[in-house]
């Protein structure tokens, strides 16, 4: 089977992107949990921590405290590992070139500290589902909040499940989820004063 060629092409005012690349979020899944994507992992996380899951290598490298290049290394490695891994499609750039980040990118502007990179929607989603997979994972198999007795926290979820904000906000109240001794008496001013 010949592989697809995809094209970066110039939106406007300067965005790039190739479209869809026909990856879905089961898939995107699928691969963050293959044993050849965990050296990406952290990179991908700082991308998607970011507002609207944006960024350039320069300000995530600000932000996390690696060099630009490790980040635009890892997320171009990672790129090419799916690329390669799916073997359908290639990306290639307006200037004739194999390009590797509109795989994981849907689209990148050009900014006064280079380009600012939009993560696919799709992985931002498989990411945020992988996240939560380890954060289950990590509470089944330790004690609850590490033997604190904090059980009811849990049980304060499976209340709320649901419901709207107003009777969540009602259901925080005296139940040492929040700073309750500075926080009740504003909660209860404002559902019977301002509840919209």
């Amino acid at each position: 089977m010949g592989l697809d060629t995809l094209y970066k092409t110039v939106i406007s005012k300067g965005e790039y992107s190739c479209g869809d690349i026909g990856i879905s979020t089961k898939e995107w899944f699928d691969l963050l949990n293959e044993p050849e994507a965990s050296p990406y992992l952290e990179t991908l996380y700082c991308f998607l921590r970011e507002p609207e899951h944006k960024g350039t290598c320069t300000t995530v490298a600000m932000k996390y405290g690696k060099p630009a290049s490790h980040y635009n290394s890892k997320v171009t490695n990672f790129s090419k590992w799916v690329q390669k891994k799916l073997n359908r499609f290639r990306v290639v750039g307006i200037d004739g070139n194999d390009t590797y980040w509109c795989i994981t990118m849907q689209k990148g502007k050009d900014t006064k500290l280079g380009f600012q990179w939009y993560m696919r929607d799709e992985l931002a989603e498989a990411l945020q589902s992988k996240l939560m997979k380890e954060l289950i994972s990590e509470f089944s198999t330790k004690e609850p909040f590490n033997g604190y007795e904090e059980e009811y926290k849990w049980g304060l979820l499976d209340k709320t499940g649901g419901k709207d904000v107003l009777t969540i906000i009602k259901s925080l109240r005296g139940q040492n989820i929040v700073d309750n001794a500075h926080v009740d008496g504003v909660f209860k001013s404002l559902w019977e004063s301002k509840p919209e």
